[in-house]
């Protein structure tokens, strides 16, 4: 076990970031503690609780020059590329559900902090897509947000690209909401054959295409069981079903844009099959 010295906790247990980062580089440089983080982790569980000592470490992860100077090693991939914010737990739920003036603060002191990379990275990986789109469309409005983060805001058809996995192209969309159904057929098929599965699929549906489109790509090819058998898929239900069907195993279109919709935490006012 590593205990920091009273001063070296002074600086730990402060506000300062570079402060503590100085402080556990001082302790790890020591020839006897080199190396041994988990002695310096058990150090400071001494003082600290669990969830202070995990929010430090959440500080301190983000920044892959002090990882290394510490004996961390971190990729070159990984070096070169944005290391993710990693935002607390209460962080994410002000994101989520907290009001825009506390959204702002939080994501304008990120950037500030951890640069604009940083803060977009954490995004992704503390939220998911879904989330993400739902907060951006949140803060479209916010024109102090976007001009202190100097960011054009982002537009519904941004929103869309950016937290989408898979893209069709424009055209693909133009025929699966506007063609007529024998080239739908052919474009969704088109796009089925770009993703990795039902569900990347269903999910490429349910950002691109909004709720009305949605229902009327189930009403188009309710009947069309050779369709739905090439997507590996059962059809929408709609309303009679027999005994046999009843017991398909193959996920049916709703039951996986249901599941999308509520694995992400959207809803009919949110992000996603609303975006018009």
């Amino acid at each position: 076990m590593i205990l920091p010295t009273e001063q070296q906790w002074g600086f730990i247990l402060g506000e300062a970031i570079e402060a503590k980062k100085d402080a556990i580089i001082e302790i790890l440089s020591n020839p006897q503690n080199r190396g041994n983080i988990e002695g310096l982790v058990s150090g400071l569980a001494t003082r600290m609780n669990p969830t202070e000592v995990e929010s430090l470490v959440r500080e301190l992860s983000v920044d892959a020059d002090f990882l290394q100077s510490i004996g961390i090693d971190v990729p070159p991939s990984e070096t070169d590329a944005p290391l993710p914010y990693v935002f607390s737990d209460q962080q994410i739920n002000i994101l989520i559900s907290g009001s825009l003036d506390n959204v702002r603060d939080i994501l304008l002191s990120v950037e500030q902090e951890f640069g604009i990379d940083s803060l977009g990275a954490g995004l992704v990986s503390a939220l998911g897509s879904y989330k993400l789109g739902t907060l951006l469309e949140r803060t479209m409005s916010d024109t102090a947000l976007w001009a202190g983060l100097e960011m054009p805001v982002p537009t519904p058809t941004d929103i869309r690209s950016m937290t989408a996995n898979y893209t069709p192209s424009s055209a693909i969309v133009e025929v699966i909401t506007n063609g007529e159904i024998g080239e739908k057929r052919s474009a969704l098929l088109e796009m089925f054959s770009e993703t990795s599965g039902p569900p990347e699929f269903t999910t490429a549906l349910a950002v691109f295409l909004n709720e009305n489109e949605l229902s009327r790509l189930a009403i188009d090819f309710s009947d069309d069981r050779s369709f739905w058998a090439e997507l590996g898929m059962s059809p929408p239900s709609s309303g009679e079903q027999s005994i046999d069907d009843s017991h398909s195993e193959a996920p049916s279109l709703e039951e996986e844009l249901l599941q999308t919709v509520g694995v992400n935490g959207i809803d009919s006012d949110g992000f996603g099959v609303a975006v018009v």
